[in-house]
This record gives C-alpha cells, structure tokens and sequence, in this order.
C-alpha cells in the first residue's frame, strides 16, 4: 500500500534529497577522474623505471655524459642523449628545456 501524500511528507524533501545524491555522485565522479590522472602517470612511471633497469644503462656512459654538460654546459647535444638513457618523459624534456632557455646566459654565471 502507498502511504497518502500527508503521511510520505513534503514532496519538496524528496527533491533535496535526490539533488544531494546527484551533487554527491557528480563530486564522485570527479575525484575518480583526478585519481585516473593520477594512477596513468604513476604507472607510466613505473614504466619507465622498469624499462631502464631492464636496459641495463652503462653507468660510465651515462656518467661522461652528465659530466660533459656539467663542464660544457652543452644542453642542446646532451639533453638529447641523457633522455634516450634515462628514458625521460616528453614532459619533463621540454621542462628542463624551458628552465635552460628561462636562466639564459645570465642564469648561467649566477646573475639570476
């Protein structure tokens, strides 16, 4: 039997309480999205992490390389080389591109 429209309460409750539900299950689906973001990052992370200890990166290659730049300062010939060995993301090449072009020559003596 269907309760009277006087025992079921306002009408108007009913409706505050389905429009919480959706206000909660739109805020749901957000965080969900946020978190999906998140996890494809980590695990392409991973990924890559894994790769390069599967690649087995000779260590004294990598390490002349490194002080090459460190001496030379020759960003455009080793930037190239160093993401190939350590399997950096499009990303963060193009980040560490950009801080390099931000400090300058400037940057580079310490003036910045």
């Amino acid at each position: 039997e269907r309760a009277s429209p006087s025992e079921a309460g306002p009408p108007h409750d009913e409706t505050r309480t389905v429009a919480s539900g959706e206000r909660n299950s739109v805020e749901k689906l957000f965080e969900l999205a946020e978190e999906n973001v998140f996890l494809k990052a980590e695990l392409a992370e991973l990924q890559r992490s894994l790769a390069r200890s599967e690649s087995g990166v000779n260590l004294t290659f990598l390490k002349n390389v490194v002080v090459r730049y460190l001496l030379d300062g020759d960003l455009p010939n080793t930037l190239p080389v160093l993401a190939k060995a350590l399997e950096l993301s499009t990303e963060e090449v193009t980040a560490i591109r950009d801080t390099n072009g931000r400090r300058g020559v400037l940057g580079r003596l310490g003036l910045r």
